[in-house]
């Protein structure tokens, strides 16, 4: 018999939470984005204009892409 692999639980490397980092961005970007874009078209608010919370989290998502794509520029330059 083979000895069993045991796996140990250890915390996440700050690497590797770096890696998932612009996933969850575009994930949080996209709902964002398009939450707040409808809430703001069913309350007849503009999603650009800033005067209710919908547009906020329009902002919020936008935010949430360039952070995304920020990091993702990141990591490659880490990567090389």
């Amino acid at each position: 018999m083979e000895p069993e692999d045991t796996e140990r639980d250890e915390p996440p490397s700050v690497r590797s939470q770096l890696l998932n980092a612009p996933s969850l961005l575009r994930f949080a970007a996209f709902a964002l984005v398009i939450g707040g874009f409808l809430g703001a078209l069913e309350t007849g608010a503009s999603p650009i204009a800033g005067d209710s919370a919908f547009s906020l989290l329009f902002y919020a998502g936008i935010a949430c892409a360039v952070g995304s794509i920020y990091l993702g520029i990141f990591q490659h330059d880490l990567n090389s």
